[in-house]
């Protein structure tokens, strides 16, 4: 009983330390996600920023905007060896894919089947997706000072029968959406021209 104990406590002390070593790793990653995403000089370090940040916790993800009732592919992220050729300049009625439709219609993330009804045979077939492939969708909201809020972008990452880490991609959209909104609101700043002086 005693050697059981002992050894029952020697596991215990063990997985708690590598639970603790990987919560430290996960938390400096996430960081320093969040300051590439508040630092990005341009659009294309913003989507590489928040591509990678999703590629820590999924197997592939992929990044489209929604600009005046269209999806328009923006870039992806997947395995060494793994790209996406059919994506290039890819632009889709929001309309022909309703799992995103629904995204922008409801500010939050939808988990969708990877088929014709959800998100569109283009998509599918262009993302190498088959049937029993589950999307979350996750908007990155902006303007959210105001009473519109908006969904500026759609991020998709796929899995097999459940998405991958919901809650930590849920907090990533969400500060690339604060840091997105942070960006238009300086850029609308320093174009703004005071009456009379155009």
């Amino acid at each position: 009983a005693e050697v059981r104990e002992a050894s029952e406590s020697g596991v215990a002390a063990q997985v708690e330390l590598v639970a603790s070593d990987a919560r430290l790793k996960w938390s400096a990653q996430f960081n320093q996600i969040t300051r590439r995403l508040d630092q990005a000089e341009d659009m294309a370090a913003w989507t590489a920023a928040l591509l990678d940040g999703a590629l820590a916790v999924a197997p592939r993800a992929f990044l489209f905007s929604v600009l005046s009732g269209e999806l328009v592919y923006e870039g992806s992220r997947a395995p060494e060896g793994e790209s996406f050729p059919d994506l290039e300049g890819l632009r889709l009625p929001l309309d022909s894919a309703p799992g995103f439709r629904g995204v922008v219609e409801s500010l939050d993330t939808v988990i969708s089947l990877a088929n014709e009804g959800e998100i569109s045979a283009t998509l599918a077939i262009a993302m190498a997706l088959d049937e029993p492939c589950r999307l979350a969708l996750l908007p990155p909201v902006t303007e959210r000072a105001g009473k519109r809020r908006r969904v500026a972008a759609i991020l998709v990452t796929p899995g097999q029968q459940t998405p991958s880490d919901i809650p930590a991609l849920e907090l990533l959209a969400c500060i690339a959406g604060l840091s997105l909104d942070v960006r238009q609101s300086a850029q609308k700043a320093a174009t703004s021209v005071p009456a009379g002086q155009l």
